[in-house]
């Protein structure tokens, strides 16, 4: 062979391969297009310019009073941050006094639901006593036994109760009553 010919396939041959490739470039979003996608944002990140600090482009006092405003505002944040520990404090020793506070509500609503059964069965044995009876024993009681005596009792063991104290306590019993 001569070297015309060897010329001709060696370029035919390069000449091919080199529209292949641009082919290839061409057609490669068709052919894969999520990678083709990633390609192009890569491109597009390196196109981008990175954040850097040079004073020679900048004003001094610009940055200056930027700093300044920095310092402004992080003590704006740091007073914030204090006063929201301080309103969660407020808050936890609120809700802590208000679980005390309906813990002892209970305990009384306990304590007032066992006296009220005390009182319901000392009234109906107090007030089964005879008017002579019932009276020495019901003056030395307190008002308050008397009021809640009075509010358990039905009209005719009131009407007995009322007789057997005295005129001076009855009254007062029935002023508290009303």
């Amino acid at each position: 062979m001569d070297k015309k010919k060897i010329g001709i396939w060696a370029g035919g041959f390069l000449g091919s391969f080199i529209i292949m490739l641009v082919l290839a470039y061409f057609l490669y979003p068709f052919i894969n297009p999520k990678k083709a996608k990633k390609v192009k944002q890569k491109q597009q990140e390196s196109k981008m310019k990175h954040a850097s600090y040079a004073p020679d482009k900048y004003n001094l006092h610009a940055v200056d009073s930027l700093n300044d405003r920095i310092k402004i505002e992080q003590t704006l944040v740091d007073s914030l941050k204090k006063k929201s520990g301080r309103q969660r404090q407020v808050i936890d020793s609120l809700n802590n006094l208000m679980k005390k506070v309906k813990a002892s509500m209970k305990g009384k609503a306990e304590k007032a639901h066992n006296d009220s059964a005390a009182v319901k069965k000392a009234s109906q044995s107090l007030l089964r006593l005879d008017k002579n009876s019932l009276g020495p024993i019901i003056n030395l009681l307190g008002d308050d036994k008397l009021v809640s005596l009075y509010d358990k009792a039905n009209s005719r063991q009131r009407e007995k109760l009322l007789k057997a104290l005295q005129p001076k306590k009855a009254a007062e019993i029935l002023k508290k009553v009303m």
